[in-house]
């Protein structure tokens, strides 16, 4: 099946997955701090392993994702 004309959804949650996270088949608000090092602090103590805090490049606040094997570490 070829889509002849793909349009990105333009309602209020097309970009859920940068604020929000599903799990459990519901959408999940993701947890933002103000400073990286805040969010650091934060991996440090839940013990997260392969997590990393980034900056959302929307809401220019920071968030913390998971850093896969063989992937870069971007320089902020």
């Amino acid at each position: 099946m070829i889509y002849q004309r793909k349009v990105p959804n333009k309602n209020k949650h097309s970009n859920r997955r940068y604020h929000y996270v599903k799990k459990n088949g519901k959408w999940k608000p993701k947890h933002s701090f103000e400073t990286q090092s805040e969010a650091e602090r934060f991996i440090k103590k839940y013990g997260m392993v392969n997590y990393v805090a980034y900056l959302c490049p929307y809401c220019c606040k920071w968030h913390i994702g998971r850093e896969f094997p063989g992937e870069e570490k971007e320089v902020v």
